[in-house]
């Protein structure tokens, strides 16, 4: 399967969990390892890492993915690092890029954008951006040079004090506690 022009594989053809490089992949109602190739699809497919120049996905998931250009629609990813990223229907847990970011009907835990981001009835926990623009998406942490839309975060600026302070309040002690119990372990 090694440097191939073009790469299909399916479950009729047995070639679940395998790792492929090719300049073109598709992958339909299949599992496979790693990928690394130019242009990759997804369907109703899942792959363990994938490191490509474009990538698209429909119905899948993927544990860790490296590429210039990612479009996904109801899907899911663990680690996204991209230029550009567009999810629809789907679901992220860490996506840092170095462009621009659309999530639609899509939800994130943590996004790093160089670029703008563009959420319509999406969330995020924790969203760090330069540009911002919201429609109808709950954020928890807002981190942005310019916001637009009608955003709604859970921490404002009193909430993110007192959850700071209290923060720190239980850390302390914890931290107090934990040297108490040394001191009378060494006695």
């Amino acid at each position: 399967m090694e440097n191939q022009a073009t790469e299909s594989t399916s479950p009729q053809a047995g070639n679940e969990k395998m790792n492929v490089n090719s300049e073109t992949v598709n992958v339909e109602q299949s599992a496979v390892n790693n990928i690394n190739a130019t242009n990759v699809t997804l369907r109703q497919a899942a792959a363990q890492t994938v490191t490509a120049t474009s990538l698209t996905v429909r119905q899948g998931g993927l544990a860790k993915v490296k590429t210039e250009n990612l479009e996904i629609t109801q899907g899911g990813v663990g680690l996204l690092q991209s230029n550009q990223a567009q999810l629809h229907a789907s679901r992220a847990g860490v996506i840092v890029t170095g462009g621009n970011v659309n999530l639609d009907l899509s939800s994130t835990r943590v996004l790093v954008a160089g670029g703008a981001v563009n959420l319509d009835q999406s969330a995020s926990v924790v969203l760090v951006g330069n540009n911002v623009k919201t429609q109808n998406s709950p954020i928890v942490f807002l981190f942005a040079r310019n916001v637009e839309g009608n955003v709604s975060t859970t921490f404002g600026p009193q909430e993110s004090i007192i959850f700071g302070a209290a923060a720190g309040l239980v850390a302390g002690a914890i931290l107090l506690l934990g040297n108490l119990f040394r001191r009378r372990r060494r006695k």
